[in-house]
């Protein structure tokens, strides 16, 4: 994460839109006390929102949480997958 003052970020705005584009940087701009606001590439927003939906299923939410456990209880594995 990068953070940034707003006039700063307006003084190399294509910069930082650079790196949040090309490099999936997050930038953090300052824009007065206690205040601010977050730029993230529209696939990171994207990964963010399906993660958030699929957790806010109860079910989902349980075996993500089970499997983390036993994961690390030493009881995950390894799979070859597919090409």
């Amino acid at each position: 994460m990068i953070s940034t003052t707003l006039s700063a970020f307006k003084k190399h705005s294509k910069e930082y839109l650079e790196k949040v584009t090309d490099d999936f940087d997050t930038i953090l701009i300052n824009t007065g006390k206690d205040k601010g606001l977050v730029m993230l590439s529209i696939d990171e927003y994207q990964a963010l929102m399906t993660t958030q939906a699929e957790l806010s299923e109860p079910l989902n939410q349980r075996r993500l949480f089970e499997s983390k456990a036993a994961f690390d209880r030493g009881e995950g594995f390894e799979k070859e997958l597919l090409a």
